[in-house]
């Protein structure tokens, strides 16, 4: 079945709705990658709770650099000054 169809990895009974307190406890498990890469979040988005989760389990956790300067998008930063450049 997952070989042919894909897996889902999750903490939830089955049904559970994807209601945003619960994002937290996914971006966990996402950080149980071996290597996560941020490529853009806001200042208290998923991507750097992934981020932080994957520090605490010892991960590699990278980043592209920080594109704030081309004014890209205002209400996102990349936080790379705390993560790994690539």
């Amino acid at each position: 079945m997952i070989q042919h169809h894909g897996g889902v990895i999750t903490e939830f009974p089955s049904g559970t709705l994807p209601d945003r307190e619960n994002f937290p406890m996914r971006n966990r498990i996402i950080a149980m990658s071996d290597v996560v890469v941020v490529i853009e979040s806001k200042r208290k988005g998923g991507s750097i709770i992934s981020a932080e989760f994957a520090n605490d389990f010892n991960r590699d956790v990278f980043a592209l650099p920080d594109l704030s300067m081309m004014n890209v998008r205002k209400d996102v930063t990349n936080s790379s000054s705390k993560i790994k450049r690539i």
